[in-house]
């Protein structure tokens, strides 16, 4: 059997497209963090607790688990994966966790906290209108198939 391909109906839709769009550029922004990450952990920038023995107990967990979460969320999202929002929405989870429960003090880290809720706040709703345009084409599709019989 023969099947039609339809060229509006295999094209990417907007809310696709832009979703994929945010998922690039916050891989950028994690591949940049995951190597100001390992950068602390090497101790290559000269501040007061950037090396790793002058951190307290709690901050090196810390940057240990940003270090490695944030280049595979940053890999997840590149590739449009879902685990990768999923790993973002992780990374975002326990910094704003780190942020509000704990004493530790991470420089930009109201701002870091910020730029995750925008991101995935614009993700989500861009994910609804998906499904909402996808559940409008299959009721105008069913629509259609009942009026031609």
């Amino acid at each position: 059997m023969i099947r039609k391909t339809d060229t509006t109906a295999s094209a990417k839709p907007i809310t696709r497209r832009i979703s994929s769009a945010i998922y690039r550029l916050a891989a950028l922004c994690f591949f940049a963090m995951g190597a100001l990450y390992w950068a602390r952990l090497a101790g290559l920038y000269e501040a007061p607790l950037w090396r790793f023995d002058l951190m307290p107990l709690s901050l090196r967990a810390a940057a240990c688990t940003f270090a490695v979460l944030y280049p595979v969320a940053g890999l997840g999202l590149w590739l449009a994966g879902s685990w990768g929002a999923v790993l973002w929405a992780m990374v975002a989870l326990i910094e704003a966790g780190l942020l509000a429960f704990s004493q530790l003090s991470f420089p930009g880290a109201d701002w870091i906290v910020l730029g995750h809720g925008v991101g995935l706040g614009l993700v989500l709703l861009l994910r609804i209108a998906d499904i909402l345009s996808r559940w409008r084409g299959a009721t105008l599709a069913r629509r259609q198939a009942v009026a031609r019989s």
